[in-house]
């Protein structure tokens, strides 16, 4: 931008004293502008209909802390060669977020595309202001059918639903007076799950009970497709279930195969109750940093963020624990979500994921409100086993006498942390 109006300062003080050197120098940067956009096209118009952006993640759910990458590939499918391209820089494009379990397809990641596809161009000036693509990633031209492959970090530091934004493709003229964006890559998401805290063992420390029975692969098969003798819901048909089970009236219906749906006895059943009222948690503070990257406004702040996590590795601990000892886990939380996880070879992984994605938040209590005190602070929960299930309450000591109402809490046992 500054030298765009240097130069209209050149030409109307040219103009106006007569000085041909000011109008001559003025010309000049008009025709070094106008080559810089031919070249910008030019460059563009090509890279626009070859250039194929892709990712691949190799590991898309990690615990906290571990490394892990991603790797973004920019294949040029067309008959030309390329010019050089330049990415987004990575860094600024991954946001964190905890969704909740209704914010993900039971406890999964979604599916992450394997490719891209280009996109329409957009101009972007620079013309001596600061560049907004970060600190950029620069590609050299590719011939036809080559790619480039750019191994990404995946910021795993703090826990919870990791998503980077579609990292653009950029094209600019060797002056950096103009860039397009030529190409985008997929959004991708990796799930960082916590870290189980494995508090002491022995009949004093230990609030699961019951005795340790390791599942195998057969064992739990023969769960899946027996199930237990409690009627859960209806669901699709798969290889290996009895057809004893079959719903005739769904099947004649629908026309589908359907199965009743059956799980273990509630008694052999652990409600862990995961206390995430953003008022209990602000009043443990540190000064120990935690917090992933700047943070944004409305972001939990770095003291309310260490004690949340503290009650979510407490609960995946003592979860662990319980699926060990071949028991349902039934986990709730104080915004009224609740999941269900049968023991199994998949139970622990199933339950470090739904606990990734659970955040710091005084929830929506509409239509979950089994469980209720008049208090406006206090915890609603979705439990469904509280006459048999043993119950644990996961808080911190500012939570430990306002989070039950008076039928649960004769029968909770609480688990302090912080």
């Amino acid at each position: 931008m500054t030298l765009a109006l240097g130069a209209v300062a050149l030409a109307v003080a040219g103009a106006a004293y007569g000085v041909e050197e000011f109008e001559l120098v003025a010309f000049s940067v008009v025709v070094l502008f106008a080559t810089g956009l031919l070249v910008t096209w030019s460059r563009s118009f090509d890279a626009r209909r070859s250039l194929v952006v892709g990712i691949r993640v190799p590991v898309s759910e990690v615990v906290v802390g571990h490394p892990a990458t991603a790797e973004l590939t920019v294949t040029n499918t067309g008959t030309r060669t390329t010019g050089p391209v330049q990415l987004e820089d990575p860094g600024r494009r991954w946001s964190l977020s905890h969704p909740g379990f209704s914010g993900l397809s039971g406890t999964r990641v979604p599916s992450v595309p394997s490719t891209g596809t280009a996109v329409a161009g957009d101009l972007r000036r620079f013309l001596g202001e600061k560049m907004k693509l970060g600190d950029p990633v620069r590609l050299p031209g590719l011939r036809t059918g080559e790619q480039a492959v750019v191994v990404l970090p995946v910021p795993t530091s703090a826990r919870g639903l990791l998503t980077l934004s579609p990292l653009g493709v950029w094209c600019e003229d060797p002056l950096r007076l103009f860039a397009w964006k030529v190409a985008a890559g997929p959004p991708t998401h990796v799930l960082v799950c916590p870290s189980p805290e494995r508090a002491p063992t022995g009949p004093a420390s230990d609030p699961v009970g019951g005795a340790s029975r390791p599942y195998d692969s057969d064992e739990h098969e023969a769960a899946q497709t027996q199930g237990g003798d409690e009627f859960r819901s209806l669901r699709p048909y798969v290889p290996g279930d009895r057809m004893t089970r079959l719903h005739w009236p769904s099947i004649s219906r629908t026309g589908e195969l359907t199965v009743r749906d059956f799980v273990e006895p509630a008694s052999g059943c652990v409600t862990i109750l995961v206390d995430l009222r953003s008022s209990v948690h602000e009043s443990e503070l540190s000064d120990e940093p935690i917090a992933f990257g700047p943070r944004p406004p409305g972001r939990s702040s770095p003291s309310t963020r260490r004690s949340v996590e503290a009650v979510i590795s407490r609960a995946a601990g003592l979860g662990l624990r319980a699926l060990d000892r071949g028991r349902v886990v039934e986990l709730c939380t104080s915004a009224g979500e609740r999941v269900e996880i049968p023991p199994g070879p998949s139970a622990g992984h199933d339950l470090l994921c739904a606990l990734a994605v659970l955040g710091p938040t005084s929830g929506s209590h509409a239509g979950a409100n089994r469980w209720m005190q008049g208090s406006a602070q206090s915890a609603v929960w979705a439990a469904t086993h509280t006459d048999l299930a043993d119950i644990l309450l996961v808080t911190t000591r500012p939570g430990e006498t306002s989070a039950l109402p008076d039928a649960l809490a004769a029968r909770a046992e609480r688990v302090v942390v912080g």
